[in-house]
């Protein structure tokens, strides 16, 4: 999951692998939600699957973090 969020971001961002991760630790940080949880709503969001499995309000607080990162994407999208 981790691997597959650090992509989106790569792809999204045009950043490398560490740039990628740094981003995700920044997140888990801010947020205080386990990294893999973050990676997770990132595969969630980027994907349209939305928060299956995730506790809502983990999924909403990580989003919002989220977002920034993937703008000018049409609404419905990370």
């Amino acid at each position: 999951m981790i691997e597959q969020a650090k992509g989106m971001f790569m792809v999204l961002r045009t950043w490398g692998p560490d740039e990628a991760f740094e981003a995700l630790v920044d997140i888990s940080q801010h947020t205080n939600v386990k990294l893999h949880d973050v990676a997770a709503v990132v595969v969630a969001a980027g994907s349209g699957n939305g928060a299956s499995g995730l506790d809502p309000r983990v999924y909403d607080r990580v989003l919002e973090e989220v977002k920034p990162f993937f703008g000018g994407l049409p609404e419905g999208s990370v």
